[in-house]
């Protein structure tokens, strides 16, 4: 339906919706450019269709996204959406598509699972499977390494189902979760040291640890330096080892072991050519 009724025209309007990020503030930038990209270097040379991006700036809520969609949708008159969505998608939002029998590609981790209440013929959820990834490593873990598993995690990464179907997976394979710990706790500030010098009294097989950016940075760090390392196999969300992190998770004696549900589908290579011709970075 969407397609036929562009048939007619020869643009395809596409608003961005990108979120500023303290943790990750070339989060948005980098997901822009690599749309460009695809547009301005990838797309069928055949097509006779011209794609215009018009990106808006949010705040990372859904009052923000709702109001931004709706400025996309009403003053700029999109065609279709996209961009970095929350997997929660607000009422007004869902309505908002539906009522003006517009698209959205919502964009996002996969963190949470997908609420049966935020479903709509008028939205794709595209994203990363973070959950069902630590799922499956949770299955592997209790199959491969042992039955006892420690969890630690970043009190800003802890309500996320993606930390949960780790438990779910280990423990549907006979496993047992015998301790959780939240480090960056705002009342507690345990750091990761003190962290780790607990887990190292436990008669525990294996250490899942759910970090990102600074925090897995120092959680690598300081496990690295621990009679932990060589000892106790690490285990963790796929950002665990992501980017900068990496030179830290080589540190580990026994490797880090982390599940990934995506991967390169693509010439890299080219890919990474065309993105720093383009970007200069």
């Amino acid at each position: 339906k969407f397609g036929n009724r562009l048939i007619s025209g020869n643009t395809i309007n596409v608003g961005v919706l990108l979120p500023a990020s303290n943790i990750y503030p070339d989060m948005a930038d980098n997901f822009y450019s690599g749309l460009n990209l695809f547009f301005s270097k990838e797309q069928d040379k055949t097509s006779r269709y011209t794609v215009n991006l018009k990106q808006e700036s949010m705040t990372f809520g859904p009052s923000s996204v709702f109001k931004k969609s709706q400025k996309l949708i009403n003053e700029d008159r999109v065609d279709i959406l996209t961009g970095i969505i929350p997997e929660s998608i607000s009422p007004d939002l869902r309505t908002l598509l539906e009522d003006s029998d517009k698209f959205m590609v919502a964009n996002h981790t996969g963190a949470n699972r997908i609420d049966p209440r935020d479903q709509s013929m008028h939205i794709v959820h595209n994203s990363l499977n973070l959950w069902q990834a630590n799922y499956t490593l949770g299955k592997w873990a209790a199959k491969n390494i042992g039955k006892k598993a420690t969890v630690v995690s970043s009190f800003y990464e802890s309500g996320y189902d993606a930390l949960y179907a780790f438990n779910h997976g280990f423990e549907s394979e006979g496993g047992i979760i015998i301790d959780t710990k939240i480090t960056n706790l705002p009342a507690e500030m345990n750091t990761a040291n003190n962290v780790i010098s607990e887990i190292s009294k436990q008669a525990t097989d294996l250490v899942f640890a759910s970090f990102s950016g600074t925090e897995a940075q120092n959680f690598l760090s300081d496990y690295a330096g621990s009679d932990l390392n060589g000892r106790i196999p690490l285990l963790g969300s796929g950002f665990l080892v992501d980017g900068s992190n990496s030179t830290n998770g080589k540190a580990i004696k026994s490797g880090v072991k982390t599940c990934l549900s995506w991967s390169p589908g693509f010439n890299k290579t080219i890919f990474q050519s065309e993105y720093k011709k383009m970007t200069r970075k």
